[in-house]
């Protein structure tokens, strides 16, 4: 099997990012409640033989993909309060410039009135 990683980018609608993160989580929960039910005792009454290697292999293996699951969503969830947090400063440096510019016509238009009197 081929294990080798690759990191990618995609976008997806605001709506479906709780979705697509729980997706991700419960699919994690999901190999670790396998991963659970799968280890047998019974299968560890001798251990220092070469068959414990490689349930110890096998074991790793899913915790491994189960590690880069729950990398996976904290990187959305990073991703996400960024995202939160660069809307709320963009809204905030606009609603600045309407007032600005509000504050501007508001002067242009005391200078216009002070010039009729």
């Amino acid at each position: 099997m081929n294990n080798r990683r690759v990191n990618i980018s995609y976008s997806i609608r605001l709506s479906n990012l709780e979705d697509e993160t729980q997706r991700l989580l419960f699919g994690c929960f999901e190999k670790l409640k396998k991963l659970e039910h799968n280890i047998d005792d019974k299968d560890f009454k001798s251990v220092l033989i070469p068959s414990t290697l490689d349930k110890i292999s096998q074991i790793r293996e899913v915790l491994s993909e189960a590690d880069y699951m729950l990398d996976d969503v904290s990187k959305i969830i990073i991703g996400y309060e960024n995202f939160k947090n660069n809307t709320t400063e963009e809204a905030e440096e606009e609603a600045i410039a309407e007032i600005d510019a509000l504050k501007q016509k508001i002067d242009e238009f005391k200078e216009t009135l002070s010039s009729e009197e």
